[in-house]
């Protein structure tokens, strides 16, 4: 092996600790930003060249927007679809028995939503967390008083009809075993 050589190999080793170098300093800059990006109120940093607006009208729509801007549109806290709305309809109209993941997750399949049992589960903890629903995944879940005077379901008794099939297929097929409750 002759000098060239030894220079070639000495490059190569310089290259590859460059290259593992940058894949450090790479990966370190991406939980910086993901970091960033977790903070209340985080605007985004574009240094970047290509991250940058072009003209004045894409840097209009590239600025950050405010939660002022944010909380004009959009649906409220707490505003469920027609779909979820007819599901906790079906639930009430059960006697408002407690309905576990699974038994809201057969009526919301009954109903004729294509959802997936995680889906589900979420959908409920957020309908939990804005008082829809309560009671918990061991003893099952019931519409709150507050979501039965929020849709009026009180006035209406008869079931939603849903997507597939006529309500008393889905009022049959959803009744489960579980304990009866009083609306609380």
């Amino acid at each position: 092996m002759d000098k060239l050589d030894q220079a070639i190999v000495a490059k190569r080793r310089e290259v590859e600790k460059l290259k593992m170098q940058h894949h450090t300093a790479s990966l370190e800059l991406k939980a910086l930003e993901r970091a960033a990006a977790l903070r209340p109120g985080a605007t985004p940093v574009t240094d970047r060249v290509e991250d940058r607006p072009q003209n004045a009208v894409t840097a209009a729509k590239a600025r950050p927007r405010t939660r002022e801007r944010i909380r004009k549109g959009g649906r409220k806290v707490g505003s469920i679809s027609k779909d979820w709305r007819e599901v906790l309809h079906m639930i009430f109209v059960m006697e408002n028995k407690r309905q576990t993941y699974p038994d809201i997750h057969s009526i919301a399949q009954m109903m004729g939503l294509n959802v997936s049992e995680a889906s589900t589960r979420d959908r409920v903890r957020n309908m939990v967390k804005t008082g829809l629903l309560s009671g918990t995944p061991e003893r099952g879940f019931a519409v709150t008083d507050e979501a039965i005077a929020k849709f009026g379901f009180a006035q209406s008794n008869e079931a939603p009809a849903g997507k597939s099939g006529s309500a008393s297929e889905a009022g049959e097929a959803a009744t489960s075993p579980n304990e009866s409750r009083p609306n609380a």
